[in-house]
Order: structure tokens, then C-alpha cells, then sequence
């Protein structure tokens, strides 16, 4: 009843999810929004004076607290930093594992050494060999960037061979 597909740095990665209709996940993900990103009790209390405007944005310092909560969850030095959705989807997730029956999906890059060499792209910019797969199975479903995104020179459509 929930599927996804992980990448680095502990997180989701947003090419593909679902969830069945009204799945706890989907509140505790929204509440992990709030807790963990946006209205962080600790962090909070440390601006207990100062006032939040409606986009909770509080400048350069919040961040800088939120990061310094957030690196008990996530590596702050790693390559992909905590992203607001596919960050509070994992948080929410490892809380409440026993009320999902995942179905997780593993993000590779498939450019250097492929793992599946027939589906290679070739003539290829940033991302284009990335492809989400079932690792246990080995096999891959869908290439998890799009032709037309940023650093692909492909400009017209291109589908995945059999």
C-alpha cells in the first residue's frame, strides 16, 4: 500500500510514490512537514521571541538551526541535501514503517558501468541514465529523468527499449 524509490542521503526520491487512499503515511508525512522542517520545537524555542511570517521563513540562521536538527537524520555533507518532500517522507516513514507495506524501488545511475547496458542512453547530458529499478528482482521500470530536463540534449521524444 505505499511504494517509492530511494536515492542517496537516507532520502525518497520523488520520481515516483503512492500510497493507498487515506494511508496514515500520508498525514505523518504532512505532520513530519510541520515538526521537521517548518516549526521544529527546539528551533522554535530558540526564536521564541522573534516573529514567523506566513511562509515560515525566519532567514539565514533558521536554516542554519534546522540544518544543525536535521544532521541527526540526514549527512549535511553529503551530495544531496535534505529536500522539504522526499526528506519529511522518509522522516514520517521510519516512524510509522509498521503501518505501510512498501514497496520500495532503488534509484541507480546507469551511465558508467550499467548494470543494465540495453537500456544506456547514449548521446546523454546530466541524468539521463538514471533509472528506477526493484534491486531484489533486477528490474528496471522507468528512466527516472525525463528527455527535455535540464542538461539532456534530446529534443524530441525517446522511448524505452523491450
Amino acid at each position: 500500500d505505499f511504494i517509492t524509490s530511494t536515492c542517496g542521503n537516507h532520502q525518497f526520491f520523488q520520481a515516483v510514490m503512492a500510497l493507498a487512499p487515506q494511508h496514515p503515511l500520508a498525514r505523518a508525512t504532512l505532520d513530519s512537514m510541520l515538526n521537521d522542517w517548518y516549526q521544529i520545537p527546539t528551533v522554535v524555542e530558540y526564536f521564541s521571541n522573534r516573529k514567523v511570517d506566513a511562509n515560515f521563513s525566519m532567514g539565514e540562521e533558521y536554516i542554519e538551526k534546522r540544518g544543525e536538527y536535521l544532521s541527526q537524520f540526514f549527512n549535511m555533507t553529503h551530495e544531496i541535501k535534505p529536500m522539504l518532500g522526499t526528506a519529511t517522507l522518509r522522516l514520517a516513514y521510519d516512524r510509522h514503517r509498521k503501518t505501510a507495506t512498501p514497496w520500495i524501488l532503488d534509484e541507480l545511475d546507469n551511465e558508467d558501468n550499467p548494470l543494465y547496458p540495453h537500456l544506456k542512453r547514449e548521446d546523454t547530458g546530466w541524468g539521463c541514465n538514471y533509472i528506477v529499478h526493484d534491486a531484489s528482482k533486477m528490474e528496471p521500470y522507468f528512466y527516472s529523468r525525463c528527455i527535455g530536463t535540464d542538461g539532456c540534449p534530446h529534443t524530441k521524444p525517446w522511448v524505452m527499449p523491450d
